[in-house]
């Protein structure tokens, strides 16, 4: 017996690491969003100086904190096999009626995080039944 290479396993290792780099770039696609991830923060960071500050990501990190807290609820929600499409109304109603809770009663918040979880208990029930 012999041992034979398949032509595919010769040219990963081909010297030079082009083809190496072939195969992370044409294969393997979950890498990709890695490379793309470091190439960006890279860009970023040579184009602004302020980039990489803590505040930029506390900024980030206040402004993503709603969509994040969404998306883990859907999460479950189509982990569950179900579909949910008002989330997004829901959300919008809920801080409307806690907007306007506020603005009625001389900018308590307490009041108004009172009336937007009230409305969103409130529509999850009607949604529930």
């Amino acid at each position: 017996m012999t041992d034979t290479q398949s032509p595919a396993k010769a040219a990963v290792n081909q010297p030079g690491g082009r083809s190496a780099l072939r195969h992370l770039l044409q294969g393997e696609r979950p890498y990709m969003l890695y490379v793309a991830f470091a190439v960006m923060l890279v860009v970023f960071s040579l184009a602004s100086p302020w980039f990489l500050s803590i505040d930029n990501f506390l900024n980030i990190g206040r402004q993503t904190t709603l969509v994040s807290i969404i998306a883990v609820g859907m999460t479950f929600v189509i982990i569950s096999r179900q579909i949910d499409l008002s989330v997004a109304s829901t959300l919008a109603l809920s801080g409307m009626s806690a907007s306007l809770a506020m603005a009625f009663v001389a900018n308590n918040w307490v009041v108004g995080a009172l009336a937007g979880l009230g409305t969103g208990a409130l529509i999850g029930l009607i949604n529930g039944v």
